[in-house]
């Protein structure tokens, strides 16, 4: 948000753009490690019910944020950058921060389109991204309740 409220629009577009692909990414491959070097500790057959749940929450890890890289990131760019074009034709300033006066695309139906468009993934990007966090904030408070000090 801060830099939504802060960047020229078309700036926070391309920061983004660059920025979320690399973030899914590195969450991918941090829950890779994390799973794989669980799974070097404690191979299959020697699993206790903790070791389980641990596992189970490692591996959603894994599945959210690939999924988010792979399936959902690049339609959601692809989206915005088709939105900025239409943006620029219609004369947006290319120093506007922050939200734009929507009244100027009324009538035309493909930005309109590629707005929703945009807003769902978005969304699901979002919802995806809280998914791999709560699943790493359950996955740490599990192995940390088996700690003793």
């Amino acid at each position: 948000l801060t830099m939504f409220h802060n960047l020229p629009r078309y700036w926070f577009s391309a920061v983004q753009s660059k920025l979320f692909p690399r973030y899914f990414l590195s969450g991918t491959l941090f829950s890779v490690i994390t799973f794989v070097t669980f799974l070097s500790a404690h191979p299959f057959g020697s699993h206790d019910n903790m070791q389980t749940k641990i596992q189970v929450y490692s591996l959603i890890g894994v599945i959210v944020c690939t999924i988010s890289n792979v399936f959902v990131t690049p339609v959601m760019i692809g989206y915005l950058n088709d939105r900025n074009k239409i943006e620029m034709k219609k004369g947006i300033d290319k120093n506007h921060i922050g939200h734009i006066d929507s009244s100027k695309f009324a009538g035309d139906l493909k930005y309109k389109d590629l707005s929703k468009k945009f807003l769902l993934y978005h969304g699901i990007s979002s919802l995806l991204n809280l998914l791999a966090f709560c699943a790493n904030v359950v996955y740490l408070y599990i192995l940390s309740a088996g700690l003793t000090i």
